[in-house]
C-alpha cells in the first residue's frame, strides 16, 4: 500500500496495521479533523494523511465486567449520550457534552483530543481522574497500555511514535463512585477551557472515601492532587469542609503557575469551579 496524500482509508484493524508499518515522521492521522484541518494553512500540507474514520470497531463503546472501553474514533457526541459512560464515567460524559459546538462534538474524536496534547483538552482531566489507560496500537499489531497522563510529554507533544496510533481508552468501573466535571472559558458557548476541574468520590450513604481531584490547563498535562483523600476520608457530604477544599484548590494553582500572568484570575476562578463541581457531585447547592 503506497502512501499517497489523503488517499489512505483503512477499513479494518488489519489494514490500519499495514498503514502503521509504512508510516514515518511525514504522515499524520485524520479522524474528526477538528485539529488537523484548521492547521493546513500553517504548512502541514506536505504531510501524508491517513483517514481512520472508517476503521471498523475503532469507534465502539463497550462495557465489560470491570471496565468501559471507548474506541479512539468515538465522537464526543457519541460519548456524551452513551449510557455506559453516563453511568460509570460521569465526569467524561460531562466533559464531552461541553466540548465546542454541536457540530464540533459530532466530528471531534476522543483519540484526537488526547493525541493533540493540548493543555486545554477537556477530556484529559476526566480521563486522568478516572484512572484511564490508553491502548496504543503498533505496526506489528501489538498493543501496549499506558496511563493517559503518560501519553502527554509536553504542550502539543504526545508520546506516540510516528508508527503508533491510539486504539481505545480503558476506564475501570469503580462501584459506588460518582464523578463530575466543570470548566470555565472566555465565552459561554463554543469555548476553549481557561480552567477545568474534575472530582470523584466513593459514596457510602452520605459518607465519602477515595476522593480524587484533577485540574486542567495549568501545565502540559492535568494535575492530579496527591493524597487529597486523607483530608476527606470518612467525612459526610453534609459536613464537607468546603472552605478548606477551596483553599486547597487555590494553593494548587499558586504552586502550578506562580509566575504566570493568569495566576490571579485562575486562583479566584478555581474557587467558583470548586463550588460548582461539589454542587454536581453532591446533587445539591453547596454554600460556604
Amino acid at each position: 500500500m503506497s502512501l499517497d496524500i489523503m488517499n489512505l482509508m483503512p477499513k479494518d484493524k488489519k489494514e490500519l496495521i499495514e498503514c502503521l508499518s509504512q508510516m514515518n515522521e511525514d504522515t499524520r492521522f485524520v479522524a474528526g479533523g477538528t485539529d488537523v484541518l484548521p492547521s493546513l494553512e500553517g504548512g502541514l500540507k506536505k504531510f501524508t494523511y491517513i483517514d481512520i474514520t472508517h476503521v471498523s470497531d475503532m469507534d465502539a463503546i463497550k462495557v465489560t465486567e470491570d471496565k468501559v472501553i471507548v474506541g479512539a474514533t468515538a465522537t464526543f457526541s457519541d460519548i456524551a449520550r452513551n449510557q455506559f459512560i453516563r453511568t460509570y464515567a460521569q465526569a467524561l460524559s460531562m466533559a464531552a457534552s461541553q466540548i465546542g459546538s454541536v457540530q464540533i462534538r459530532n466530528r471531534a474524536t476522543i483519540g484526537g483530543n488526547v493525541a493533540n496534547a493540548s493543555p486545554a483538552a477537556d477530556s484529559l482531566p476526566a480521563l486522568a481522574l478516572l484512572n484511564s489507560e490508553v491502548e496504543i496500537l503498533g505496526p506489528n499489531g501489538q498493543s501496549k497500555m499506558i496511563s493517559v497522563l503518560d501519553v502527554i510529554e509536553d504542550v502539543g507533544v504526545s508520546a506516540l511514535r510516528p508508527y503508533e496510533v491510539i486504539w481505545a481508552f480503558h476506564i475501570p468501573i469503580r462501584p459506588h463512585v460518582r464523578s463530575a466535571f466543570v470548566k470555565i472559558g472566555s465565552r459561554k458557548r463554543v469555548t476553549i477551557s481557561r480552567l477545568n476541574l474534575a472530582i470523584s468520590a466513593k459514596f457510602s450513604g452520605e459518607g465519602l472515601s477515595d476522593v480524587n481531584v484533577c485540574l486542567g490547563t495549568l501545565g502540559p498535562r492535568p494535575l492530579l492532587i496527591a493524597n487529597i483523600d486523607r483530608d476527606f476520608k470518612g467525612i459526610s457530604t453534609k459536613d464537607f469542609p468546603i472552605d478548606f477544599f477551596l483553599n486547597l484548590l487555590t494553593n494548587v494553582v499558586d504552586l502550578a503557575i506562580p509566575n504566570r500572568p493568569s495566576r490571579a484570575y485562575k486562583r479566584t476562578a478555581v474557587r467558583g469551579l470548586g463550588i460548582d463541581v461539589l454542587d454536581v457531585l453532591f446533587g445539591r447547592r453547596c454554600m460556604l
